[in-house]
This record gives C-alpha cells, sequence and structure tokens, in this order.
C-alpha cells in the first residue's frame, strides 16, 4: 500500500470536512444574524402597532368631539332659525301697527282740513 496516495486522500477528506465545517458556521451565523433581524423587524413592528393604537384611539377621542360639536352646532342652528321667525313675525307685527297708524293719521289729518 501507498502510504502517500492514503495520505493525500485523507487531506483531501479532511480538507473537504474542513470546508463543510466552514459553510456550515456561515450558515448558522447567517441564520443568527437572519433570526436578529427578524427580532429587530419584530420589536419595530410592535411599536409601530403600538403607535397605531394610539392614534387611532385619538382620532375616535376627535370624531366623538367632532360629532358632538356638530350636534351643538345643530342646536344652535335650529334655535337661530326659531329666533329669526319670532324677530320676522315682530317685525311684520310692527309694519302693520305702523301702516295702520300711518292710515289713521292720514284720516285726521283729511278730517281737519
Amino acid at each position: 500500500m501507498d502510504y502517500d496516495i492514503e495520505i493525500a486522500r485523507m487531506k483531501e477528506t479532511l480538507g473537504l470536512c474542513l470546508h463543510s465545517q466552514q459553510r456550515l458556521a456561515e450558515a448558522q451565523t447567517s441564520s443568527s444574524e437572519s433570526i436578529a433581524m427578524l427580532a429587530r423587524i419584530n420589536v419595530s413592528m410592535g411599536q409601530s402597532m403600538e403607535r397605531m393604537h394610539v392614534t387611532m384611539a385619538q382620532l375616535e377621542a376627535m370624531s366623538a368631539k367632532t360629532t358632538e360639536r356638530l350636534a351643538e352646532v345643530e342646536q344652535f342652528k335650529r334655535e337661530s332659525e326659531q329666533r329669526w321667525k319670532h324677530i320676522d313675525l315682530t317685525i311684520a307685527e310692527i309694519g302693520d301697527k305702523l301702516n295702520g297708524l300711518i292710515g289713521y293719521m292720514d284720516g285726521q289729518a283729511r278730517k281737519q282740513q
């Protein structure tokens, strides 16, 4: 048996084993980096979700305030319309009374002539 050939084969086999081990270590490192990256992404998504939750709560509060304010505006509008109707009626009554007074005064002035 030729020991040099066997030693060369063993060296080649050891080299292949070493190369495989290196690739396995690289894959594990890459996998660890991927896991770390996924963990960072997960934390970031969690923070984003929390911010969205807070924003949604703020929007809901703003919507409730807006709805309440719109109801107040509608109530004020109804009350204003009622006031204007009352004012219009009062002005019409004053106009009628003035017309009557003018007519009366005109009649009195004719009687004196």
